[in-house]
């Protein structure tokens, strides 16, 4: 089907969704991180900017700066660990330089990554052992939990952005909690499928075995739409470019081909969102 976005509707159910996505990230967690899968490396760095900024400026929290606040944080979709893995090269003003997963230790925080592939998070489990409070093998759709988070992270969040998603991480923030999502710009994906706004992606095992997942393209304006709904608002937000991306980094060479095709090429949508208590709004 060719359109320009996803309205709930025409979603497939939560089922469908997590009955193909994990058979793709279990059939692919060993080889995930691996050099061939170059173009995904590329959406890491992206992270790696983006979280750098947010830690760095803060938009207004200081819960990074005030080590007697204990923060509640929850990674969606951890897969083998890379926002926890990002160099975070300075926390206000002071020198950093360690991964993000040691700042979050700093704090004392409740740190729990959910997974729907057991092999992605046991990759995860492997890297940071007692660093992570708990590991949950759960689809999004499906986790509860009593306790609110202060900070939820989810990048590279394609696979599951839907509706029912942002109902779901609305309702695991606390007021004041902060979301972070980086998704493949809507623009990019239909460059990089020639024209098409297919709502799956493909990846290709070394073997030469392909695997789907589903990868929704989502306008950022339309997402934010769905937030306020829930009383979620965007604080910042930032589009990448392939060009941008370029001049920092070597890219894989599917992109540079993409980028010597669209010079401006829009590559990677990143946001901000904040939960703000009834008396704010």
């Amino acid at each position: 089907m060719k359109q320009d976005s996803y309205p709930s509707c025409n979603f497939p159910t939560d089922d469908e969704i997590d009955a193909l996505n994990k058979e793709c990230y279990n059939n692919i967690a060993d080889e995930y991180s691996d050099s061939s899968h170059a173009s995904c490396r590329d959406f890491d760095r992206c992270t790696q900017l983006f979280l750098n900024i947010y830690v760095e400026g803060k938009f207004g929290e200081n819960k990074f700066l005030d080590k007697s606040l204990r923060l509640r944080y929850l990674d969606i979709g951890v897969g083998t660990g890379a926002t926890l893995d990002t160099l975070i090269e300075k926390v206000g003003d002071d020198k950093f330089n360690r991964p993000f997963i040691d700042l979050l230790v700093s704090h004392a925080s409740k740190i729990d990554v959910l997974d729907i592939s057991e092999k992605m998070l046991n990759i995860v489990r492997k890297k940071f052992d007692s660093k992570i409070s708990e590991y949950i093998n759960e689809s999004i759709y499906r986790y509860s939990s009593d306790m609110k988070y202060d900070l939820i992270i989810a990048t590279m969040c394609d696979p599951y952005l839907t509706s029912s998603f942002v109902q779901k991480t609305a309702s695991l923030l606390d007021n004041g909690g902060v979301l972070l999502l980086t998704f493949p710009h809507n623009q990019y994906m239909k460059k990089a499928r020639n024209g098409n706004f297919l709502n799956k992606t493909t990846f290709k095992r070394i073997c030469g075995r392909n695997y789907e997942s589903f990868s929704f393209c989502r306008r950022s304006r339309e997402l934010v739409d769905e937030f306020l709904k829930w009383n979620v608002h965007k604080v910042n937000s930032n589009t990448r470019f392939l060009k941008e991306l370029s001049s920092k980094h070597q890219i894989s060479s599917a992109h540079t081909k993409l980028l010597a095709r669209y010079k401006e090429s829009a590559f990677c949508s990143s946001m901000v969102l904040k939960k703000l208590e009834v008396s704010e709004v």
